[in-house]
């Protein structure tokens, strides 16, 4: 019996509680962790008026935390836009390092990232959480304003969020 991303995560032991974390980072994480965010498939075993649709795809999907998450066209931008943002601390000396898209787990279960990027195990945590949680935002903005992202808004968000988080990290090494 293949295993579904949901088991794998709920196999791993991921310590979303710690000091680094602020507490709306690590209530998000721990919320993701746990499968309780409210999304509309959830919404709407509370309230029947709520559409379980995700609010982002035309053709009526199910929005389930792994689609809003993983699976949705929506998600598709604010991914490479991480990928992107890692890609680009790759010095001309690792140009020997083949990068292909990560997987799932390592996206959204805290997954190591394979032993030659190791050194990037603490950037991709503070790009991971970001990414999650402005894919959260973007998610919310549209289901309860009606408001669309355009690119341009979300790469500031995601680049206002790298900026904060890096600014709390460097406030750590001082």
């Amino acid at each position: 019996m293949e295993s579904s991303p949901l088991t794998i995560l709920q196999a791993k032991r991921w310590n979303v509680w710690t000091k680094r974390r602020n507490k709306k980072e690590a209530s998000f994480l721990w919320s993701l962790w746990h499968k309780t965010l409210v999304v509309n498939a959830w919404r709407a075993k509370v309230n029947h008026n709520i559409q379980v649709n995700c609010p982002s795809c035309e053709h009526g999907t199910l929005e389930t935390i792994m689609h809003r998450f993983w699976q949705c066209l929506q998600t598709r931008t604010p991914w490479e836009q991480a990928f992107s943002f890692l890609y680009s601390f790759k010095s001309p000396i690792d140009s020997s390092l083949t990068w292909r898209p990560l997987s799932l787990e390592q996206c959204m279960f805290n997954k190591k990232l394979p032993s030659k990027f190791r050194k990037f195990n603490l950037l991709w945590s503070l790009v991971k959480s970001v990414t999650l949680w402005s894919i959260w935002l973007e998610r919310n903005d549209l289901s309860f304003n009606g408001a669309i992202w355009h690119d341009n808004k979300l790469k500031k968000v995601m680049w206002d969020g790298f900026l904060d988080y890096g600014r709390l990290e460097w406030q750590h090494t001082l």
